[in-house]
């Protein structure tokens, strides 16, 4: 018996096996409704540099594999996706919205209220950190930082349904 797509995905992932799997099979997609109730929203990132924007994704889609992935490059497609699509969590750089950031923070807060909130910045003036906090943004990371502080408050906000991927101790990808 063949075990499913998404369980040779992660045991090749993670064992360095040979990966067969046909190119019609969504691996990171929930596969019916039942399914997406049960994993949460998806993961919804919003960047406007097409560059930061595919590493983002890429990054996104390969540690946290059970979780679908969507992006945006501004700030008004980001609202529209979290209207119709209610992610559990929302990445938002800052500065690549300029002075509109807080702004669209508050804005995704009010459409999106379950929607935990992580805003990329980079200054660290508390007063900035005063501004996203009262937009409604569950944390705020420093992009100097986001190394050590992004995933473990990816994960706390995730929960169990999104968890990330992990092979003998080490992130995979390391």
């Amino acid at each position: 018996m063949r075990r499913p797509a998404a369980s040779r995905l992660r045991a090749a992932l993670t064992q360095r096996m040979p990966l067969r799997i046909p190119l019609c099979v969504p691996l990171c997609m929930p596969q019916n409704r039942r399914l997406e109730r049960l994993m949460g929203g998806p993961i919804l990132a919003v960047e406007d540099n097409d560059g930061l924007r595919d590493v983002m994704q890429d990054w996104l889609e390969t540690v946290f594999l059970e979780c679908e992935v969507i992006v945006a490059s501004h700030d008004n497609r980001a609202i529209r996706i979290a209207e119709a699509r209610s992610p559990s969590l929302i990445l938002v750089d800052v500065d690549a919205l300029s002075c509109r950031g807080v702004e669209a923070i508050a804005r995704l807060h009010r459409v999106a209220p379950d929607a935990g909130i992580i805003a990329l910045t980079l200054d660290d003036h508390e007063a900035l950190r005063r501004d996203i906090a009262s937009a409604g943004a569950a944390a705020c990371v420093r992009k100097a930082q986001i190394s050590d502080e992004l995933l473990p408050i990816m994960k706390e906000i995730l929960g169990p349904a999104c968890e990330p991927r992990w092979a003998n101790g080490v992130l995979i990808p390391v």
